[in-house]
């Protein structure tokens, strides 16, 4: 390896930035974080090559727009969603629902919570009185395969009809 000029050099990320400073031996070769600043006038020690720059400001922008049009929350899941049964879902991005089924003919209306990848339904009225066993909320895991599909894995729940259709794979209408 040859001598590198002797330099001052700042690395890390903004906010953690720590300073080596090489007076008499030569700059060895540092690698924290992804950023390389030297001092006004100094020589850089460390060459980052222009590739892995790119490839590092690409995947950056990458995960800030990700994180930018990721919906979370109730919101994830919003919208009118369908089943192999005939059950249509309406999912609102303000915690509640409206559920429309065809065969018997029902309709119920609830709220729910997400929390990670779970979500809690709790019905709270329907045409027709709410079921004992359905009283109690159901609790689901769920996951979006694609925008366009959206499927649930039971964890609890003591009301058969909802296990039924909740568990079904659900596709955007």
């Amino acid at each position: 390896m040859q001598d590198a000029p002797p330099c001052s050099l700042v690395i890390g990320l903004p906010g953690q930035w720590q300073s080596f400073s090489r007076k008499k031996e030569p700059c060895q070769r540092l690698l924290s974080g992804l950023t390389d600043l030297t001092a006004p006038g100094q020589h850089g020690c460390m060459k980052i090559p222009t590739g892995f720059r790119v490839m590092a400001a690409a995947a950056l922008a990458s995960l800030v727009t990700a994180c930018a049009t990721t919906r979370s929350g109730p919101a994830a899941l919003a919208g009118t969603w369908t089943n192999a049964l005939g059950t249509v879902w309406t999912i609102n991005a303000d915690g509640t629902f409206h559920v429309v089924g065809s065969a018997p003919r029902r309709e119920i209306w609830g709220t729910f919570t997400i929390a990670g990848d779970t979500i809690t339904i709790q019905e709270t009225r329907r045409l027709t009185p709410i079921p004992k066993e359905c009283k109690k909320p159901g609790v689901y895991k769920f996951s979006r395969p694609d925008s366009n599909t959206l499927a649930f894995v039971l964890v609890t729940d003591t009301c058969k009809p909802r296990v039924q259709n909740v568990t079904q794979t659900w596709h955007r209408k």
